[in-house]
């Protein structure tokens, strides 16, 4: 959970540039923190899943699928939204929460 908070730390402090440092900042996350982010990722998730521990959803899958959800979305702007596609299992963690039936019924009460 600590690792999705880092990566939440790094990229706020970006929010409150001007667009020139922004860009710069944005591109040079891209280029590297966020994908070392995501290898750490990856060598953390070692279960066959769906989740981070196995088959159970836990408060670490839905950080996770938060932090993953904020980029797939565009969110981020000069980041791309494939910024995690040489992440499977990250993704695949992703899908597991947006797929969980607590989760699509918490959503759906929004």
């Amino acid at each position: 959970m600590q690792h999705a908070e880092d990566l939440r730390a790094t990229i706020v402090p970006t929010m409150r540039m001007n667009d020139a440092d922004k860009l710069a900042a944005r591109q040079a996350l891209a280029a590297d923190y966020l994908p070392k982010w995501a290898g750490y990722a990856e060598r953390q998730l070692t279960s066959e899943g769906p989740f981070f521990a196995g088959a159970k959803l836990h408060v670490v899958d839905l950080k996770l699928h938060m932090v993953v959800r904020w980029f797939l979305g565009g969110s981020v702007d000069h980041v791309p939204p494939t910024i995690f596609s040489g992440a499977p299992k990250l993704l695949r963690v992703h899908d597991a929460v947006r797929d969980h039936e607590g989760v699509k019924a918490w959503y759906a009460r929004r």
